[in-house]
């Protein structure tokens, strides 16, 4: 008789539990934005540089996004991805970002570009910073960033 009588509670229990947290509506409310940025050597769409407090050199630049509102800001989940091809495959990765891809110059010392994204109302911004070499330019011609927001 006791297992028969903890074994409807449970039941109960467990089947109020489910409706509370599972429900049809948790699943449809979700939305979704998604944007490509490409910034191209040689067009309006470009890095900008600037100095930080210690006089390093940066790069950054900013994309209006007006999906990007306080309430995605507060409760959605925020994405950012450095879209590139590997060496020795022809596919595209992406990688979330913070990322750093390492490099080696033209007298064989390795450095790296690092990059990072910054979120404000309406705006993303996509920054780049060099490790050793103050007044270097990004490394290549083309950086292609994924952007996802969910809320």
């Amino acid at each position: 008789m006791k297992k028969n009588v903890l074994f409807i509670g449970l039941a109960v229990v467990l089947t109020a539990c489910a409706d509370k947290y599972y429900t049809e509506e948790y699943y449809t409310t979700v939305d979704s934005h998604s944007i490509e940025v490409t910034l191209d050597r040689g067009t309006a769409r470009w890095w900008e540089s600037g100095f930080d407090a210690l006089g390093y050199r940066y790069f950054y630049y900013t994309v209006y996004v007006p999906e990007l509102t306080d309430i995605v800001l507060n409760e959605g989940v925020l994405n950012t991805y450095l879209a590139y091809v590997p060496e020795g495959t022809d596919m595209e990765a992406l990688s979330p970002l913070p990322f750093s891809d390492f490099l080696i110059d033209n007298n064989g010392e390795p450095w790296e570009e690092h990059f990072t994204v910054e979120y404000q109302y309406q705006s993303v911004t996509f920054i780049l910073k060099t490790s050793d070499h103050l007044n270097v330019e990004p490394a290549y011609t083309s950086y292609t960033f994924v952007v996802r927001l969910l809320w």
